[in-house]
């Protein structure tokens, strides 16, 4: 994103799931878009942690950009495709491992316009997850009772076949982090939920 009041000043967003000759943004409820703008049709070095940027951003201005990679027991990325039912799929996440119980999850759908959903294990402490913040939104936070999610000890079950969340066919992305990365001395690593 420009740090300046000139320039682009929308929230560029990559992702695996989508490729990285799409783009979606994370202030905007749009779908992911194509073209070599944005990400210069190249994935993000596994290796030296570098991305490549395209055309769309501008030489003299400053930008500042937060990247998130796949960190077993921590960070969790990924995509999945909806099947419309209110007993929808479980989301295993993927954090390069075997999952984890989330702390906080961020969905989008991408092959459409919707929200960028935010849930929290603060606010919400019980299953099913349903107040919501939208990143994309100046409102506050919302009982979203349409869009029911169970946390799981490895992900996430889809309770709702609401569109931002899970509908037919429907292509989406989530970002996670872990409720008690890496477990610990003393502490178990985490568990299912209630």
């Amino acid at each position: 994103k420009a740090l300046e009041a000139v320039g682009d000043a929308n929230w560029s967003v990559g992702s695996d799931a989508i490729g990285w000759t799409n783009n979606i943004f994370l202030n905007l409820s749009l779908a992911a878009s194509g073209g070599s703008g944005a990400w210069n049709n190249t994935a993000p070095s596994d290796t030296q942690m570098v991305f490549s940027i395209g055309s769309d951003r501008d030489n003299d201005t400053a930008y500042i950009a937060y990247c998130f990679a796949k960190t077993p027991g921590l960070i969790a990325t990924g995509g999945y495709t909806g099947n419309n039912s209110s007993d929808g799929p479980v989301i295993v996440v993927d954090d390069g491992a075997a999952g984890f119980r989330p702390a906080w999850v961020m969905i989008k759908r991408t092959d459409s316009g919707g929200e960028w959903n935010i849930s929290d294990n603060v606010r919400d402490p019980d299953n099913p997850v349903r107040l919501i913040l939208q990143a994309n939104s100046a409102a506050g936070t919302w009982d979203a009772t349409t869009r029911d999610v169970d946390w799981l000890a490895n992900g996430f079950k889809l309770r709702s076949n609401h569109v931002d969340f899970n509908t037919t066919n429907g292509e989406y992305i989530y970002l996670a982090f872990a409720e008690n990365p890496f477990g610990g001395d003393g502490v178990a690593q985490a568990k299912g939920r209630p």
